[in-house]
């Protein structure tokens, strides 16, 4: 049985090898980070579906990152595989600290060390397919980002081979690697906070940065928007007595939609928030690491728990069609998303319904 799986494979390194060399790169990488448990993901995405043992990356497949030099190299621990299966595919790591070509940067190569031999996982068409991912044992000291193939400094040096390489058979053996979905990860960003207050008796949303905003710097733009999930109710979830908590001559107002019950989770109701005039309030600072109350809100239904949405893992994040994700964009961070992360976890209202403590 071995031996005829092995002469399937040659057979099948044969054809491929008359494929046409000329062929369109179509897979981009992804790294994303969680503030929650200061990990970092990679992922790919394939504009083709490979399925079967079309699907086997080879061992030529390369994922190279760039973390900012700390002294003795930058740490990771916790190297995980995300594609699991009868025989997992492992992911090994070499690297180069502070290369004369770069000095402020530390290297780590990311390849296959069982492509022969891990049970093969599909890469669906458009879709991201998390590959591994790895915890920041060195902390938060600046961004992590994918190496660039063109522009990084290390290109130069020739006697190394440090590009990004997507090597699939379906792909006939030839490079299929196009760029990259976002060239950084940063650690340093700004968390939400869901959380139920009980003298408010209410549910409050905060905000945290790592960075210092002040000034007309500091106005939020109108594609912020913070996403909350809810227990489905029969007739949704109703949010009553939404207030905003910045004051100003201007006050920043909120307001909310929502979908309840979607096909992808009908377990669930999604709220979606935003600034209703984004444009128009007078602006308050955002000091650094310090905790903002944004807005609150109260519900008119049952008591449920509520939890801020997850930008990679729930189930809503299927329909392409809509735009469900955590957003903030401030105007002093340029007109990318700040989001890193959700600090808080689920938020309970059951302490509402306890008894008041009398005050003397």
């Amino acid at each position: 049985m071995k031996y005829s799986y092995l002469y399937s494979f040659a057979i099948l390194l044969v054809l491929l090898a008359w494929m046409p060399t000329e062929m369109t790169a179509q897979v981009t990488y992804r790294l994303t980070y969680d503030a929650g448990n200061q990990h970092y993901t990679v992922a790919a995405k394939s504009e083709t579906a490979y399925t079967g043992m079309l699907s086997r990356l080879t061992g030529s497949t390369q994922i190279s990152v760039v973390f900012p030099h700390v002294a003795g190299g930058y740490q990771i621990d916790s190297l995980t595989n995300l594609q699991g299966g009868a025989t997992p595919l492992s992911w090994g790591v070499n690297r180069l600290d502070e290369p004369t070509e770069n000095p402020n940067a530390d290297y780590l190569f990311f390849s296959p060390n069982n492509a022969g031999n891990y049970t093969v996982f599909d890469f669906p068409a458009e879709t991201y397919v998390d590959l591994f991912s790895f915890y920041a044992a060195s902390g938060c000291v600046g961004n992590v980002a994918l190496f660039d193939n063109e522009i990084d400094p290390l290109n130069s040096n020739n006697s190394l081979n440090t590009d990004n390489n997507f090597i699939v058979l379906g792909g006939g053996l030839t490079n299929q690697y196009d760029g990259n979905n976002n060239g950084s990860a940063s650690c340093m960003g700004i968390t939400y906070c869901l959380e139920f207050d009980n003298d408010l008796e209410a549910f409050v949303v905060s905000i945290e940065s790592d960075v210092a905003y002040s000034g007309t710097q500091a106005r939020l733009s109108p594609a912020t928007q913070i996403s909350i999930v809810a227990e489905a109710e029969v007739s949704g979830y109703q949010v009553t007595d939404l207030t905003g908590l910045q004051t100003g001559s201007t006050a920043l107002t909120w307001m909310v939609n929502q979908i309840n019950a979607p096909a992808e989770n009908t377990d669930a109701d999604y709220l979606f928030f935003a600034p209703a005039n984004a444009t128009g309030y007078t602006p308050f600072d955002i000091p650094a690491n310090t905790k903002i109350p944004l807005f609150s809100f109260k519900s008119g239904g049952a008591c449920s728990d509520l939890v801020i949405f997850d930008n990679e893992a729930d189930a809503l994040n299927s329909n392409v069609s809509l735009n469900p994700d955590n957003n903030i964009t401030v105007l002093g961070a340029g007109q990318g998303n700040q989001y890193i992360g959700d600090t808080c976890g689920e938020a309970c209202c059951c302490a509402a319904d306890a008894p008041a403590l009398s005050k003397n």
